[in-house]
């Protein structure tokens, strides 16, 4: 079976935040992005294991151990159940090449847990 996800080939960082806001909107209501600013400040490659902890387990099977990915992380403003507004760590998972995106996550803190990564969209469903 071969692996999908959202096509994000040729694009610059901003043209993909820009791909992604209506996912986030789904979200955090009333989402919104100001024009030509990222979504993302940072980019890094992690192998399979690195971010296996990420991946829905029944994913695992269409990659191997060689598998590597891009992860982009950046900030999003959030209104908590207080109505205050909070910083949380979004993500976007990505093949190596660039060409397909995976996972859109946010990042929350938990007590209990610590921080949780919450798939806001999968694009490989």
């Amino acid at each position: 079976m071969s692996i999908k996800g959202l096509c994000v080939e040729g694009m610059e960082i901003t043209e993909i935040s820009k791909k992604l806001v209506p996912y986030i909107s789904e979200y955090v209501n009333g989402f919104a992005l100001k024009e030509d600013d990222p979504l993302f400040l940072e980019g890094h490659i992690f192998s399979l294991e690195e971010i296996s902890g990420m991946l829905p387990k029944y994913y695992l099977e269409y990659f191997t151990d060689e598998s590597n990915f891009i992860c982009f992380s950046g900030f999003i403003i959030v209104t908590n159940s207080q109505d205050k507004e909070e910083q949380q760590i979004i993500s976007l998972v990505m093949d190596e090449s660039s060409e397909r995106a995976f996972l859109l996550c946010v990042h929350e803190e938990n007590e209990d847990e610590g921080e949780k990564a919450i798939i806001i969209k999968d694009f490989l469903a």
